[in-house]
């Protein structure tokens, strides 16, 4: 097979929906439409009240991905107004060299909330080359007391981390409950800022106030750094979507292990939510192979059609709309079911002596609720 073989009309004819993904990975998502759930102004979506509970909870997951979302929004006076709109108090960001986040607080909760990589190709404010560099520098490191960590990732923390740790000493009194979230690269500072600040050797806040939310998350840390964070904090919750393929990076064979150690994941996809993922197109043995016979130039025409719809498809998955959309449709769903037992209870409008009286017999009555059940027992 002659390399221009490789790229023929067949090949080329499937680049440009690729390319138009990766492009719309940030740029067409609207993130305070997002975060504001108006993205359809017909259908909108309120933000679901935190639980501050460390066990799972859909309503957090939802909030803290459209959180996640929003945190991609480069007017930060425009982001300011939407969070106080949504009741969050004491907003602040942090920008340096390409590495954001924002604090703010609601009550007795406190919210960081991490950006992922500026990736985008069609807009030159969506671009970096730093988020390059960061999440391409794969190597394990020293993390200290919190174990080995991906040194891009940690150095990148590093530009943000004091007045992240500040803020959080500041901020989370007696009683908060913290909670820290990111998309993608995001996912992997917030991680890495938990691991910072429950470590017992540097220990800034109560492990069991904790509560880390990722979305779309490589992995950022080998197996000792994921074993510790895991024993220190409970309230530990991944997200993936479909075929995200950031989520299999860095690889297993490169040492590298998910937080939490034990490998549990909320797996998205149209259908709903699921406890586990099923081994897909980019699972890490065929990452690993893939690769090798790329840097061999031993990829077949049909095998560079098959990697461009592949990476179209998890390109799409990485997409925080793609995380919000599921985990909207999900909790919508239970919204709809919780209205229906609320109707089910209101059909029933009354007891006596532990006999359930039906709706139907009160249609029929004098009156309708408690006042109609007094009324027909006054009649009797």
């Amino acid at each position: 097979m002659r390399l221009r073989d490789v790229f023929s009309e067949k090949w080329w004819r499937s680049l440009p929906e690729t390319v138009d993904t990766w492009n719309m990975h940030m740029s067409d998502m609207y993130p305070l439409a997002v975060l504001l759930g108006t993205s359809d102004p017909d259908h909108p979506h309120p933000l679901p009240p935190l639980t501050r509970d460390s066990a799972f909870s859909v309503g957090d997951a939802l909030c803290m991905a459209r959180l996640s979302a929003a945190v991609y929004e480069s007017n930060t006076e425009k982001l300011r107004v939407a969070l106080l709109s949504l009741g969050f108090r004491h907003i602040a960001f942090y920008d340096r060299h390409d590495v954001a986040c924002f604090m703010c607080k609601q009550g007795d909760v406190v919210v960081g909330c991490f950006r992922g990589s500026q990736v985008c190709t069609a807009d030159p404010e969506m671009f970096s080359s730093r988020n390059w560099a960061t999440d391409l520098c794969m190597e394990l490191g020293d993390g200290g007391e919190i174990g080995t960590v991906h040194r891009g990732f940690n150095r990148a923390l590093d530009e943000v981390y004091d007045r992240v740790h500040e803020y959080i000493t500041t901020n989370v009194t007696t009683g908060c409950t913290l909670y820290l979230t990111g998309h993608s690269m995001g996912g992997a500072l917030a991680t890495l800022t938990l691991a910072r600040i429950t470590d017992k050797s540097s220990r800034v806040v109560n492990p069991d106030n904790c509560i880390l939310y990722t979305i779309g998350c490589p992995r950022c840390g080998g197996e000792d750094f994921a074993t510790r964070l895991s024993n220190n904090v409970t309230g530990l919750h991944r997200l993936q979507y479909v075929n995200d393929v950031f989520c299999r990076t860095p690889m297993e064979s490169q040492g590298y292990c998910h937080v939490p150690a034990d490998g549990t994941v909320t797996y998205l996809d149209e259908t709903g939510m699921h406890s586990q993922v099923p081994r897909g197109l980019f699972a890490d043995t065929m990452v690993t192979s893939t690769l090798f016979d790329f840097v061999r130039w031993t990829w077949t025409l049909d095998d560079w059609i098959l990697f461009s719809a592949t990476l179209n498809v998890t390109l799409k998955s990485h997409r925080f709309n793609s995380y919000v959309t599921a985990l909207q449709q999900v909790w919508d769903k239970g919204e709809s079911e919780r209205m229906a037992e609320r109707g089910d209870r209101d059909a029933v409008v009354g007891s006596r002596e532990g006999e359930t009286i039906p709706a139907q017999e009160h249609e029929e009555g004098a009156g309708v609720g408690i006042g109609g059940l007094e009324e027909n027992t006054a009649e009797e």
